[in-house]
């Protein structure tokens, strides 16, 4: 994705005198609605500030991607502000915010958004959670997806990436990842081998299917349909800490 295009030079404020990162965005969406005139700020504001409350968009190195899906706008938008001072933010380096840029993406999200990796990488990032088990219609559990599973299918190859990673282009795989992450479904890419276990079962049972499987949990099951699922730390904190 070449991002250059998506810059306007009237969309870019390389002098800007705000005091916080709110004051930065908001300052930010006044300036694509003063292009925009058409565009709700408010909504704007409302859904970057929704996203922000996932988790902070600061990355460190004096820069944020404060962002947001909204059905304010159409298109990808990017707005570029520069703060020659710096202000101070919840950067995980502790290094004064001085760049920021407000993406905007269209919502054109449909009903099965939660089945598209888009969605999935939200929820659990919402949720803290790294791994879910997926079911069908009745409740039948037909598989799970992890983290690990996200980063295979960016990295299928990953065994020859390895073997070359002097050659290898920068973030080239993510890249694609991300230019299919609402087309992509979660049956596409889940973990179809996977280690359930009866809700009668004992706990000891169950500890030892995950060391044999090398599973970060088990899928707790009534028949065939799901009831729970079991993590490590679930045993862990609940039952050996007590």
């Amino acid at each position: 994705m070449n991002l250059a295009r998506f810059f306007h030079s009237d969309l870019v404020d390389v002098d800007m005198r705000v005091k916080t990162k709110d004051e930065a965005v908001e300052h930010l969406a006044n300036l694509f609605c003063s292009k925009y005139p058409d565009r709700n700020k408010n909504q704007i504001l409302m859904a970057v500030m929704e996203r922000e409350g996932y988790g902070s968009t600061s990355f460190g190195r004096g820069f944020a991607f404060p962002h947001a899906r909204t059905d304010a706008v159409d298109d990808l938008h990017i707005v570029l502000g520069i703060i020659k001072e710096g202000i101070d933010t919840d950067a995980p380096d502790g290094i004064s915010l001085r760049a920021i840029c407000l993406l905007l993406t269209p919502r054109n999200i449909s009903k099965l958004y939660l089945q598209t990796l888009s969605g999935l990488a939200n929820f659990m990032f919402k949720h803290k959670v790294d791994g879910l088990p997926v079911v069908d219609a009745s409740g039948k559990i037909t598989g799970e997806i992890s983290e690990k599973e996200l980063l295979e299918f960016a990295l299928p190859d990953y065994e020859s990436f390895i073997a070359n990673l002097a050659h290898l282009p920068e973030l080239e795989p993510f890249e694609d990842l991300l230019r299919q992450e609402d087309q992509v479904r979660v049956k596409d890419v889940m973990n179809r081998d996977i280690a359930t276990i009866s809700e009668r079962a004992q706990v000891v049972e169950a500890a030892a299917l995950m060391l044999f499987k090398d599973a970060d949990r088990v899928m707790v099951v009534k028949g065939d349909k799901l009831v729970g699922v079991l993590s490590r730390s679930d045993i862990v904190s609940k039952i050996i800490r007590g």
